[in-house]
């Protein structure tokens, strides 16, 4: 054991290498677990770089909430306008409706009460049938 640096901590021996006699914690298998390790960490490396390459900076939010504002202001704008159309055509109908009640309302004109009436007639003066005009003989 005095090859493997064991240093006598307190009443634990702490090692300053890879332990390779087969005791804890290397079972044998400790170049293998290290090299899984090793490994993932470099699969976790590649994938933080595509995570930083592809990563919204403050720009892109901005430009996005700037985006997002116009396309609000537009749908108000919008919305408001139909909302102005929308209550124009139910004031519009609303009167259409009150106008045709008032009309139902009203008592239909009867033809006798027209023919009460005296027709009015108007006389022209007969003329009396125009006279050639005379001729002096020669």
């Amino acid at each position: 054991m005095a090859d493997n640096k064991l240093q006598l901590v307190g009443d634990k021996y702490l090692s300053d290498g890879i332990d390779n006699g087969g005791g804890p914690p290397d079972d044998g298998s400790m170049e293998a677990r290290v090299k899984a390790l090793e490994d993932t960490l470099t699969a976790i490396r590649s994938d933080l770089d595509v995570v930083k390459a592809n990563y919204a900076t403050k720009a892109d939010v901005a430009e996005i909430r700037a985006d997002i504002h116009k396309a609000i202001a537009e749908n108000a704008r919008w919305t408001h306008t139909a909302m102005i159309g929308m209550f124009s055509a139910f004031v519009l109908g609303v009167f259409g409706l009150l106008f045709t009640i008032w009309n139902a309302a009203k008592p239909a004109a009867t033809p006798a009460a027209q023919q009460a009436s005296a027709p009015i007639v108007i006389q022209v003066p007969a003329t009396s049938a125009p006279t050639a005009p005379a001729t002096s003989a020669k």
